[in-house]
């Protein structure tokens, strides 16, 4: 073996690291509980509530539910706790004309 290639080979693995920790990140999921504790937090936009919420979408996904779009568009957080937003959350997602893949109170 020469140099060359044990020292390309060891320059290969350290940049191979943090590739590999970006995964990791990407990957895990982040739990719904701390993602309802974002949600209502006063001092995010609205903007940024939005995001949180489609955020949830793709967790609940991957169970086969999911939060309607028309929800996640007209969402305001007007200084509810989180037992209301819960509570609106189930209520505006359990309408009989939907399908039964939309949220059931998380």
């Amino acid at each position: 073996m020469s140099t060359e290639f044990i020292i390309g080979t060891i320059i290969g693995l350290i940049g191979i690291i943090p590739v590999i920790i970006q995964i990791v990140k990407w990957v895990k999921k982040p739990k719904l509980s701390e993602l309802m504790k974002k949600l209502v937090d006063n001092s995010l936009s609205t903007n940024a509530h939005r995001k949180i919420l489609k955020r949830m979408n793709l967790i609940l996904l991957r169970s086969g539910k999911r939060i309607s779009s028309e929800y996640i568009n007209s969402f305001v957080l007007n200084k509810r706790g989180k037992e209301a937003v819960f509570t609106d959350l189930c209520v505006c997602n359990m309408t009989g004309s939907q399908p039964r893949n939309y949220v059931r109170c998380l």
